[in-house]
């Protein structure tokens, strides 16, 4: 089994569900792929690692989207607008990972796995807080 997590307002947002989440899995013998819209630059790399590091998150790969919005050339559906095309990128790497589970808090995001990937499950983490 493959787990793919989102990092900002999904991680970040629950930093102790997805820490448990992510261990539990690794526990298992999953595999927890980071996938993130933060783009492929060292500062980026740096700044996703701390992060994991403080919300004590076990993975075993980082995926960043390596293309800035407005600079995606390789995805197939071209009706989609530049920001679909950009974070179908999340879709084309869980895909060809063979992610089963992944959890986002973005409705676009989640509606192009919904439309391009039906086969990998799912899961919306809601913007609101907890207690509140």
């Amino acid at each position: 089994m493959k787990i793919g997590l989102d990092v900002d307002d999904t991680i970040m947002r629950q930093p102790e569900l997805f820490s448990l989440l992510s261990h539990a899995a690794k526990e298992k013998g999953w595999e927890v792929h980071i996938v993130t819209t933060r783009p492929d630059t060292e500062p980026d790399r740096q700044r996703t690692l701390q992060d994991l590091l403080s919300s004590d998150i076990s993975y075993n790969n980082i995926y960043h989207l390596p293309k800035q919005l407005g600079e995606v050339q390789d995805c197939p559906y071209e009706d989609l607008d530049e920001y679909h095309k950009f974070v179908w990128q999340k879709v084309r790497y869980c895909q060809e990972s063979g992610i089963d589970i992944y959890f986002d808090d973005d409705d676009r995001v989640i509606e192009l796995f919904k439309v391009f990937a039906p086969e990998i499950q799912v899961f919306k983490v809601c913007k609101h807080d907890i207690g509140l």
